[in-house]
This record gives structure tokens, C-alpha cells and sequence, in this order.
């Protein structure tokens, strides 16, 4: 029997946590919840997950990218596929400010992801990309 691929979902939101599991789960997948980078890092060390999606903002501003560059500075995770998702897009389209992260700002060192997304992300969505990225790293 296959194994399932496994997801590690990293917010802080609770809502957004509630529903894209039931998604996600639904999808054929497993998945992990954390509501922060502490219990994320736990959390990847010990199941070692096939993807994470992680929200940028945290409890810090940037918490998701430092949590990215942990991931992939550590010789066990640093394999897992790195989704980071964000509404600083958004919120800069609101402010007319025309700055945006995009998959063009991804490196090895200050964004080593390898998928940009923004928030809101419907669930069907996310779950496409989950399977292309894993279907690619397959």
C-alpha cells in the first residue's frame, strides 16, 4: 500500500487551520498543524513531512521566511518542499505601494521555498499545488 504524503499547515489562524485540514485531508493527504514556528519545527523533525505551507506572518512579521531558512538549514528537513503563503500582497495592493513577493524573490538564502502564494488561497487551490509540487519532487 502507498503511503500517504504528508502536509504540515503552519498559521496562526485557526480558522484557516480548521478548514484547509478538512481539505487537505480530504484530498488524500495527512496533515500536521502548528500554529507556530516552535511547534512547526517539532512538529517536521519528528514526522518529517512531504510539504509544509507556511503563513509568513506569525508572531513576528516575518516569521514564516525565518522558519523556511531553519528548514532548510537543518540536514533532516531540509528536503521537505516549502510553501509560503501571504497576504502582504494584498495589503500592499490596498496601499498602492506596487512592491510584491513573488516567486521571482525566492533564493537559497533569504527565501529558500520553492512556491510564493498569495492569501486568500481557496483550499482547492492549495491542494493543486500540493499535488504538482509533490508530483515534481516525487
Amino acid at each position: 500500500m502507498k503511503r500517504k504524503k504528508t502536509i504540515l499547515l503552519v498559521d496562526d489562524d485557526v480558522d484557516f487551520l480548521k478548514a484547509n485540514q478538512l481539505a487537505i485531508t480530504a484530498a488524500g493527504f495527512e496533515v500536521f498543524v502548528a500554529a507556530n514556528s516552535r511547534e512547526a519545527l517539532q512538529i517536521a523533525a519528528q514526522f518529517l513531512p512531504d510539504a509544509a505551507v507556511l503563513d509568513v506572518v506569525l508572531n513576528e512579521p516575518d516569521e514564516g521566511f525565518a522558519l523556511a531558512r531553519k528548514l532548510r538549514g537543518d540536514a533532516r528537513t531540509k528536503n521537505i518542499r516549502l510553501i509560503v503563503l501571504s497576504s502582504l500582497n494584498e495589503i500592499n495592493r490596498q496601499k498602492g505601494l506596487a512592491f510584491e513577493f513573488s516567486d521571482r524573490d525566492r533564493d537559497d538564502h533569504w527565501l529558500p521555498v520553492d512556491k510564493i502564494l498569495d492569501k486568500p488561497i481557496k483550499p482547492k487551490k492549495l491542494i493543486a499545488i500540493l499535488e504538482e509540487l509533490l508530483e515534481d519532487g516525487a
